[in-house]
């Protein structure tokens, strides 16, 4: 038999749900609105029809190159199809830190919830993976970031046969790999996902936010670099040391003579690395408008 004859419609569909965050906290459902300049804003549990009422807040007259998350977690399937959305409008995502800062201080003031929703665990870290560029609100300290097994609730594992089960697995697991292939994610992450149990929260450690997901996607970064970079090489060297922990004094001075010019390289360089991304999103955004307009004359 095969797997499409052993998975039921219902089965299927809780196979890929249920991606809750571990605890009994109260969530309530996603809340998506337009804040601030050219942003978006994901609050909450991430329930089905979120997907209509992200497009409708980004296609009602409020563009956003952007979209922040902060989400305990909820319907796999529905972020999934938000990530899609993210992806082909070029959007960043941005997700909670964990590091005291000016900008954990403004994005912990825009939620309604802050105690149950800073954060980006479980189903929210498929929409953070689809941001063509993606970042942390603080930026020196660890993204609250994290993964673990989806699963089947209790009545519909209670309902099912062991081949189901099984089979819903599988076809989970299936489902998930090829999805962060889509997004360039390295496939250890579904390995690292199903290894945890549902409630567990695999923690994505800061090292591997540097190494896999911060900035621009790999697909994209050779590109904004030839045109936003211009360390040379020495510069990019001192950047990387810093960046892995030596400290200013551990530099020797004429290393330090060049901390000054590489911080005003780095911020000319995101700047524009976020004109090049606001273009991109901007570009997406009259493309979907077109398209919609085509439909609709039909």
């Amino acid at each position: 038999m095969s797997v499409r004859q052993i998975i039921t419609p219902r089965l299927l569909r809780a196979a890929v749900i249920a991606m809750t965050v571990i605890g009994s906290l109260p969530v309530a459902a996603a809340e998506i609105r337009a804040q601030g300049d050219m942003e978006a804003v994901l609050e909450g549990k991430i329930e089905t029809g979120d997907f209509e009422k992200l497009w409708s807040c980004l296609f009602d007259g409020n563009f956003s190159r952007g979209i922040y998350l902060a989400s305990p977690g909820g319907d796999l399937a529905e972020a999934m199809k938000i990530g899609r959305l993210v992806r082909s409008l070029n959007l960043q995502t941005e997700v909670p830190g964990d590091y005291p800062s000016k900008f954990m201080e403004n994005r912990m003031h825009i939620l309604k919830e802050p105690k149950v929703d800073y954060m980006c665990v479980s189903a929210c870290f498929f929409v953070y993976i689809a941001g063509i560029k993606r970042s942390v609100d603080s930026p020196f300290g660890r993204a609250l970031l994290g993964i673990h097994r989806p699963y089947l609730s209790d009545s519909d594992l209670q309902a099912a046969t062991s081949d189901e089960a099984i089979a819903s697995a599988n076809r989970t697991r299936a489902i998930v790999e090829i999805y962060l292939k889509e997004m360039g994610v390295p496939a250890k992450y579904a390995d690292e996902m199903f290894a945890i149990s549902k409630d567990n929260i695999r923690w994505i450690s800061p090292d591997e936010v540097r190494a896999d997901f911060n900035g621009f996607i790999p697909e994209l970064r050779d590109w904004v670099n030839a045109r936003c970079d211009k360390r040379s090489d020495t510069e990019k060297n001192i950047w990387e040391q810093l960046m892995h922990g030596k400290t200013i004094n551990e530099l020797t001075p004429t290393e330090r003579a060049m901390v000054d010019t590489l911080a005003e390289k780095r911020r000319e360089q995101f700047s524009c690395e976020d004109k090049l991304q606001s273009e991109l999103a901007g570009h997406a955004y009259q493309r979907a408008l077109e398209l919609q307009g085509q439909s609709h004359s039909r």
